[in-house]
């Protein structure tokens, strides 16, 4: 009588030390890429509120045009600006109320002429000059957008 014993010689799986070794490449890889990644994250983010600011420079721009009325940008040195447009009440403009934008902690915006940005009738800078609006970031990150004297504006 013969009896049979079934050896498992192909055993799948991976060893301790496979994972180990498996599990440091990882940390180390984790260790490089996380400053990169926080670097990037925060770039993206001031960028994401520098054209924040530059939408709601064109819109008031376009909104003066649309209702042919002058329309104001109103930068007090904080992390938070207002926009504001006229209308007609009994045949005399009148301001609206203005709409206040916040922008993401860490960020504060300044504006050259005293803060404010005063587009007229036909979109184009109070003066005949163009303005400068400056957004820093505590990082250290600076833009500016600049206003030109017809009124387009572009970031630097």
């Amino acid at each position: 009588m013969r009896v049979h014993f079934r050896i498992f010689k192909n055993r799948s799986g991976f060893t301790l030390m496979e994972l180990m070794v498996t599990i440091a490449i990882i940390g180390i890889l984790a260790a490089i890429a996380t400053p990169n990644a926080i670097t990037w994250l925060r770039n993206s983010q001031f960028n994401s509120a520098v054209r924040q600011v530059k939408v709601a420079i064109e819109a008031t721009r376009m909104a003066a045009i649309k209702t042919n009325l002058s329309a104001d940008l109103l930068f007090n040195g904080t992390n938070t600006f207002s926009t504001q447009t006229r209308t007609i009440v009994a045949g005399l403009p009148v301001p609206r109320a203005a709409v206040a934008h916040q922008m993401a902690p860490g960020i504060t915006l300044s504006a050259n002429g005293g803060g404010r940005l005063t587009f007229n009738n036909r979109g184009m800078p109070l003066g005949g000059i163009g303005g400068t609006v400056t957004i820093q970031h505590v990082n250290g990150l600076i833009r500016r957008i600049v206003v030109s004297m017809v009124g387009s504006s572009r970031i630097q």
